[in-house]
């Protein structure tokens, strides 16, 4: 049998790492040079951001207008009624749609989604405070969302 003879102080010694006599630390030099670059950072992505978060609203709004569209023309269809004769009975919250389904758009009429789902034709942007939605840059053409 083999007898084994350590001596944990030269182990210690033999492991533990050299120290330099220099401070642990960063220099402010450093500490400069990685705000900058954060901050170069953020100018370049934080306006990408708030384009996503305006494309992310204008999603939802074509979505609640196409299903606004879409269930006033199931009811035109399957009813047999007449594109003039059905009027504003069948706009905002009068269309046969799920509870919660209209969040944005309940003011908005049918005529008014087919012109927001019309993206090659027409255009729609968000006023200042975000509060209504402005069809074709002509004010009097605007939706107030819920």
């Amino acid at each position: 049998m083999i007898k084994y003879n350590f001596n944990l102080e030269k182990l210690k010694k033999f492991f533990k790492l050299k120290r330099k006599d220099k401070n642990d630390g960063f220099t402010l030099v450093e500490l400069v040079a990685v705000m900058a670059i954060i901050a170069i950072l953020a100018a370049a992505f934080i306006p990408r951001f708030g384009n996503y978060l305006t494309e992310a609203k204008k999603v939802g709004i074509l979505n609640e207008a196409k299903s606004i569209v879409t269930a006033y023309e199931s009811i035109r269809h399957k009813s047999g009624f007449d594109t003039d004769s059905i009027g504003s009975d069948f706009e905002g919250d009068n269309l046969p749609l799920e509870a919660g389904t209209l969040t944005k758009l309940s003011s908005a009429t049918v005529e008014q989604c087919k012109l927001i789902i019309d993206t090659e034709s027409n255009n729609f942007t968000f006023n200042d405070d975000g509060t209504s939605i402005i069809i074709n840059d002509d004010a009097s053409n605007s939706i107030t969302l819920d």
